[in-house]
């Protein structure tokens, strides 16, 4: 295992370009599938009982949108 961590510690090092390409690669088509793959995100979460819910509540009632 050592020879091979070497080897790759090697490469990233002479050909940094590359090695930063590659990530930048790898980061665009992560974000691109979980955009295509994921949920659309919403904040409207109610949790009736909570201290949180009604501070919201409260808030919402002194300062509508």
């Amino acid at each position: 295992m050592t020879p091979l961590l070497y080897r790759l510690g090697h490469f990233c090092a002479r050909h940094p370009v590359w090695v930063l390409a590659v990530w930048v690669v790898i980061a665009v088509a992560v974000v691109g599938v979980a955009r295509s793959v994921g949920q659309e995100t919403n904040d409207d979460l109610t949790l009736p009982g909570t201290d949180s819910q009604a501070a919201t509540n409260l808030l919402s009632d002194k300062f509508p949108d």
